[in-house]
């Protein structure tokens, strides 16, 4: 996988950043220049150039309040994994700069250097993720332990007079307040990044919400708990932060035990002890569509030898991930939204899909409330065998929602 990612401004076309990620070299100053020219070109004869497709490459051009312009080139990734990606790059930067700000266009260029060393370091890593993470979503943890820490969560949430609040273990988000998953996909998934691209100092951040609050500030403050743990809140201007670690302190003081139990579930990245598995299952993949969420999991007791396994699972995780951006793609096309003449939205999309190659099979089983099961399976699994085995193991792990906090 090769990107390019160049920011400019939308009138003059002045460079302020770019960056890359892949074997690839630099693009020179012309190249970037005639590709911005097109662009413009486009532009004034009141076109709108979006995006072109060559025979490995895919170009995106997207203009942001009409104050910047990104350039997206993509080697092997599709428009819409290029589209998610670009509103990811522009809205970190509205992370630290508001909307306001950035429509004076005299002074976008200047006041986005200096604040290069706030939101740069969350696009290298939206870039150095791309090939591990599901663009979109938040990369979370199934654990039957998640119960009683959200109980204790949601203590806190009152306790320091913020809806939003989270806790994350080992870059993984573990679980989240009501307000927390209201917030949109956008601003959670680049908190998170701010969080784990941050130096651990910077634990008492101001930040604009680019989705829920582009022009009032808040603080997005992190606090370290039991074992691995990192409590983080959204909240105004009180309380402390000293008040903040204090309230934290006191009421997860007794929960080492289930974050070192939630820290051995992420080590081994298996499906909780409580659900039965299936040896024709290898790994498994959660998500929900409404939530953005997902998980992914490995099935210990598959019935491949250490050898196939190890041979398969070298590339299993890219696999099931290109099979998920090839769903998530033709849900995208398969939603037709139509309006007859009383103006009613009528909506399409795929409810079960499967994928056969040469070395393994994927299945993927949906439901009415957007939860997305994917199971990789060996290639002798029949197609209908992969239905009955994922929705089996799809059944047990809802029906212990409670526990898992799913």
């Amino acid at each position: 996988m090769t990107i390019h990612v160049m920011c400019l401004t939308a009138d003059g076309g002045l460079p302020i950043f770019t960056r890359k990620k892949g074997e690839c070299e630099n693009l020179p100053f012309s190249t970037v220049a005639s590709l911005n020219g097109v662009h413009m070109f486009f532009k004034s004869m009141g076109v709108c150039m979006n995006s072109t497709i060559s025979e490995d490459w895919t170009l995106l051009w997207k203009d942001y309040e009409s104050a910047i312009t990104l350039i997206l080139c993509g080697r092997n990734m599709s428009e819409n994994k290029l589209e998610l990606l670009s509103d990811l790059v522009f809205n970190s930067l509205k992370l630290f700069v508001n909307s306001e700000d950035l429509k004076n266009s005299t002074k976008i260029v200047d006041r986005l250097k200096r604040e290069a060393k706030q939101y740069m370091p969350i696009v290298d890593r939206l870039l150095d993720s791309l090939a591990t993470d599901i663009p979109g979503f938040n990369d979370c943890i199934l654990s039957t332990d998640n119960a009683q820490l959200l109980m204790k969560l949601d203590e806190f949430s009152v306790q320091c007079d913020s809806l939003f609040c989270c806790i994350v273990v080992n870059q993984k988000l573990a679980v989240g307040t009501e307000g927390w998953w209201d917030l949109d996909i956008i601003d959670r998934k680049l908190l998170i990044t701010l969080l784990i691209s941050a130096d651990r100092s910077q634990n008492d951040v101001p930040v604009y919400l680019p989705k829920k609050s582009s022009n009032t500030a808040y603080r997005f403050v992190s606090v370290p708990i039991a074992g691995c743990g990192i409590l983080c809140v959204i909240c105004g201007a009180d309380p402390t932060y000293q008040d903040i670690s204090n309230i934290a302190q006191n009421i997860f003081r007794n929960e080492a035990e289930i974050m070192k139990n939630i820290e051995r579930c992420i080590t081994k990245n298996f499906l909780p002890e409580t659900i039965e598995s299936n040896v024709n299952i290898l790994e498994i993949v959660l998500l929900n569509k409404v939530t953005k969420k997902y998980v992914f999991l490995k099935n210990p007791e598959h019935s491949l030898s250490e050898q196939q396994y190890s041979i398969l699972g070298q590339n299993s995780l890219e696999n099931i991930r290109i099979f998920i951006d090839q769903m998530l793609d033709a849900d995208d096309h398969l939603v037709k939204t139509r309006r007859d003449e009383h103006f009613q939205t009528i909506s399409v999309t795929c409810t079960n899909q499967h994928w056969l190659s040469e070395n393994y099979n994927c299945y993927a089983h949906c439901d009415e409330h957007g939860n997305v099961f994917l199971g990789l399976f060996s290639f002798q699994v029949p197609v209908y065998a992969m239905k009955i085995f994922s929705e089996k193991i799809f059944k047990a792990i809802i029906s212990q929602e409670r526990s898992i906090c799913w």
